[in-house]
């Protein structure tokens, strides 16, 4: 069974990460490709803030504000540093529903949906 990666932020929200199996190379173990394509997204995130920031903020507020809800993004989704835990995919809730309510639960090991957040968000 092939197991995904929950990235718990400091909010308790929660970042995926779902290994495409095609990504898988011939003769490799599982926990090998786990562990490749892991270091590799956590790598990635950090390249990817850090090429938004090297770049030169734009002219014109448009743009400006367009660079800065794009650092904004990443900075929110840096995986870097965050604690982890590896579950199968089964574990995962059957839909994508209350997605932005869910949060990783230590003690059953699943993700569980936060109602107050979800209640929150229906408001909205």
């Amino acid at each position: 069974m092939s197991k995904c990666r929950v990235f718990s932020k400091p909010d308790k929200s929660v970042l995926i990460v779902i290994p495409a199996p095609k990504s898988r190379r011939p003769g490799e173990t599982e926990e090998e490709w786990l562990d490749r394509v892991f270091t590799m997204t956590v790598r990635k995130s950090q390249e990817a803030l850090d090429a938004w920031l090297e770049k030169p903020e734009p002219v014109g507020e448009k743009e400006l504000e367009k660079h800065r809800k794009s650092v904004d993004f990443l900075k929110n989704n840096l995986l870097v540093g965050l604690p982890h835990n590896d579950i199968d995919l089964s574990e995962l809730p059957l839909t994508k529903e209350d997605r932005e309510s869910w949060e990783f639960d230590e003690n059953s090991k699943k993700i569980k949906v936060n109602q107050v957040k979800k209640q929150a968000k229906d408001q909205e």
